[in-house]
């Protein structure tokens, strides 16, 4: 009906397959896979097989100079009943197709009739046509309802006993209970399987649906096996059921370390007494501090290419590193690709430590946990996790740093020379007096002004920014409150300005929204300047030492200042006209500006007596030739 299909990396290189139906030279592809471990399947997943047709399997590597071995089997699969109980047993058919159909219940369907378990044996069961009559209902610890199923009994022994259906065609499940007969009451003993008792450490990965417990019994306990089928074609009114696998072993209980990788590990013991020792042995006759990193995998198939890094945080260097699958012990009980669980032993001085674990493409599966022989230390996920150990006091022992710690024994790399760097000059106006850092180049030794940005929105101000010039209109500063120098840049945020003597003016704006935008000024001749955005034309003045003084700056006006800075022409009058020669007969001494209304004594007998001493000659000649060119006001 059709085949499975297995091939397996047995050599380290990259393997590939693929599966062809048609003629050499014309062949169509059915399926394919690269890997670096198993690929496996069921042919009838990809494609229905036609009777008589020739199908053909190629295996390859995409690196052929890392060329190795491998293994492939294929397997005729043959579907039909599988259930010796069955009415339609087919002793040909080599895989379960569900088709099986009872009309007899097991001879073990009741409890008062459960088949006796003897040890260190495997039975060939049937769920096929049993009921739910008599089964327990609510018993806390197993599965409350646990359906159609059949009994099994032994009595304690006292010895290490383990139940499997691992294997089983039907999707099992068990419930172990004690009691005094079949009368009850029940007590759980242990459940597992299907449903919430589900776990692919029991029977592995791929046979998750199945179930195995393992327990240390009661002398003398009655002891009842319930083995079920769990409902996987959706009708809760049936269950699937079908044949399963049981095996029960007995052993005698060795308690002691059954850890491969413990100090006192103990190959003969069967049952973990939680007495392995990971340190003794781990740093031997060297000084330092024995610990054990362990490693987890959430999902069980390993770390996905994650690592983990552990840097001694004191020098920087990295003491230790590797990841999930490459340690001192390693256990991948899920037979998936990948290890879930792992651990390192390291002896390592007394210091303080980073671990960095990250790196793969799923960091949120990894964990770890670093114990000493005093019990944890630390533990996290992804990320970065700092700690100490061997008693390490962490922090910064520079005393120069702002954050020295008088305490801390070891420093741990966080010493900072930022947060208590300041002015430290008493002369500037930014003069710091709690700063313990010299950091003259921030003194300012003319105006501190301090510019206040705000946004009502709470998100910054959307591409709007400020700057300064000055009356010249050269810039002097620019910024935004994204890039504040400090607030939480979004909904304040202040920047420091160190501004000479002299007027200037501020432009605000040029954001997709300008209406959320506000502003102050602070440390100015005004005492305080604030606005929004956009700014008024031409800006918003203020003053940074001698401030602003705003007037007429034109020369020919009658009220002409010198002394102003700003200019405003709106000021100026020219309502002053009149004679400014003071030899005119009509001179007016309150005029500012020459209408050309002079009159002169023509009497004069000699006008070209420039000097008035009474002659004309060469003196006169050389006083005109020196005012020759000037402009007459």
């Amino acid at each position: 009906d059709t085949f499975d299909f297995n091939v397996t990396n047995t050599g380290g290189s990259e393997v590939g397959l693929m599966i062809y139906n048609g003629a050499c030279g014309a062949l169509d592809d059915i399926a394919g896979c690269v890997v670096t471990g198993t690929c496996a399947g069921s042919i009838e997943n990809f494609v229905t097989l036609t009777p008589n047709t020739d199908y053909f399997f190629s295996v390859f590597t995409t690196d052929p100079s890392g060329c190795g071995e491998f293994e492939f089997t294929t397997n005729c699969i043959y579907l039909g009943c599988t259930d010796v109980t069955a009415d339609n047993y087919d002793p040909i058919a080599n895989q379960d197709d569900g088709s099986c159909t009872w009309t007899v219940a097991p001879a073990n369907d009741l409890c008062a009739n459960a088949a006796p378990l003897v040890c260190n044996t495997t039975i060939v069961g049937s769920t096929g046509g049993s009921t739910s009559t008599g089964s327990p209902v609510g018993v806390a610890g197993c599965e409350a309802g646990p359906g159609a199923g059949v009994w099994y009994t032994f009595t304690g022994t006292g010895e290490l006993h383990t139940i499997s259906t691992c294997g089983s065609v039907i999707d099992s499940k068990l419930n172990l209970y004690t009691a005094l007969d079949c009368a009850g009451p029940f007590l759980c003993a242990g459940s597992a399987g299907q449903g919430a008792f589900a776990s692919f450490v029991e029977c592995g990965f791929f046979d998750q649906d199945d179930a195995s417990l393992t327990f240390i019994s009661v002398l003398g306990e009655n002891y009842y096996l319930y083995i079920g089928a769990e409902d996987v074609d959706g009708n809760p009114l049936t269950d699937d059921n079908g044949s399963f696998n049981l095996d029960f072993t007995c052993a005698l209980v060795v308690p002691g370390c059954t850890n491969s990788g413990a100090c006192n590990y103990d190959p003969a013991a069967n049952v973990e007494d939680g007495s392995c020792d990971y340190f003794s042995c781990t740093c031997g006759i060297d000084p330092g501090v024995a610990v054990q990193l362990e490693l987890f995998d959430a999902f069980g198939d390993g770390w996905n290419g994650g690592t983990f890094t552990l840097i001694d945080a004191a020098t920087g260097t990295t003491v230790l590193s590797g990841d999930i699958d490459s340690g001192d012990y390693t256990e991948d009980n899920d037979n998936f690709q990948g290890g879930e669980y792992g651990y390192y032993l390291a002896c390592l001085p007394a210091s303080c430590y980073d671990i960095v674990l990250g790196g793969g493409s799923w960091d949120s599966e990894m964990s770890f946990s670093i114990s000493d022989v005093g019990g944890v230390i630390a533990s996290g996920g992804a990320g970065t996790t700092s700690f100490s150990i061997g008693g390490a006091v962490c922090g910064c022992t520079d005393p120069l740093a702002c954050n020295f710690d008088g305490l801390a024994d070891t420093n741990d790399g966080s010493c900072e020379y930022i947060t208590c760097a300041g002015c430290t000059d008493p002369l500037a106006c930014n003069f710091d007096g709690t700063a313990t850092i010299d950091d003259n180049a921030q003194c300012c030794f003319e105006n501190c002004v301090t510019l206040i940005m705000n946004d009502a929105f709470g998100d910054g101000w959307n591409g709007a920014s400020y700057e300064i010039f000055t009356t010249d209109n050269v810039s002097v500063a620019t910024g935004d409150l994204d890039n504040a120098d400090s607030g939480d840049g979004s909904s304040t945020g202040t920047d420091e300005l160190c501004l000479a003597d002299g007027c200037y003016y501020i432009v605000v704006g040029g954001g997709t929204f300008d209406s959320e935008v506000s502003w102050t000024l602070i440390g100015v001749t005004e005492g305080v300047v604030n606005g929004g955005a956009p700014t008024v034309a031409g800006g918003v003045f203020f003053g940074a030492g001698t401030g602003c003084i705003f007037g007429c700056d034109n020369p020919v006006a009658c009220n002409y200042d010198v002394t102003a800075n700003v200019s405003d022409c709106t000021q100026c009058t020219y309502d002053c006209a009149g004679c400014t020669y003071v030899d005119a007969t009509n001179y007016d001494a309150l005029a500012g500006i020459d209408d050309g209304s002079c009159l002169f004594d023509t009497a004069n007998p000699c006008p070209a007596d420039l000097n008035e001493d009474g002659v004309v000659n060469a003196a006169d000649l050389l006083q005109f030739l020196g005012a020759f060119g000037t402009t007459c006001n």
